[in-house]
């Protein structure tokens, strides 16, 4: 898993985006998480993997979710989340650009100072992610559904997608210096995720 410091420019209260490429085992059997903000205080935001069907989940620590898109396992999948805090149907599942916003509920992002961990719950050494995770990004804004096509860019990593301003990017192809942040400073520490070059 990967561990980002608490920051408050990633203590979102309000709209929020979350992007990320993953790449699940078949073999996947248990919820497994993308991204994970949440401590013994409470959920600001956690996008993962629900149990059974490989579908798409979000909780905000009140409400939460899953999707009717299935994600195809053993391949890459550009997945995301688009909320407008607070209204009603305004919330988006995206995947590989098609979104979907059918019976979801009202989802209320409020801030906690939590670390943020990708691919493990950030409460307990639980819920690892089962397969490989790239291009972590997060927006403090509802992005369009242009803006996510823009992301998912044909099927391959946007090269640059700073134009969009998110407040943290991490492409985790960095085998050398560490996880870096390509958005801002919010560095990360590997705690025992495989690396890919």
């Amino acid at each position: 898993s990967i561990q980002i410091p608490t920051n408050s420019n990633l203590e979102i209260t309000g709209n929020i985006t979350i992007s990320a490429w993953i790449k699940p085992d078949s073999s996947t059997d248990t919820s497994t998480k993308i991204i994970n903000k949440r401590d013994s205080g409470g959920t600001n935001y956690d996008f993962f993997i629900e149990t059974g069907g490989l579908k798409l989940k979000f909780f905000d620590g009140t409400s939460n979710t899953a999707s009717d898109i299935t994600i195809t396992p053993d391949a890459w999948n550009h997945v995301a989340i688009t909320i407008n805090s607070g209204v009603t149907n305004g919330s988006i599942f995206y995947v590989n650009g098609i979104g979907q916003a059918t019976n979801l509920p009202t989802f209320t992002i409020t801030s906690n100072d939590a670390p943020l961990t990708i691919g493990k719950s950030g409460q307990a050494n639980t819920a690892f992610f089962d397969g490989e995770i790239s291009n972590v990004s997060i927006f403090n804004s509802n992005l369009s559904a242009s803006n996510i096509i823009t992301l998912y860019n044909n099927g391959n990593p946007a090269a640059d997608i700073s134009s969009l301003s998110p407040v943290g990017w991490w492409k985790l192809n960095n085998t050398t210096t560490g996880i870096e942040d390509s958005a801002g400073s919010n560095n990360g520490t590997n705690n025992g995720a495989t690396e890919y070059a």
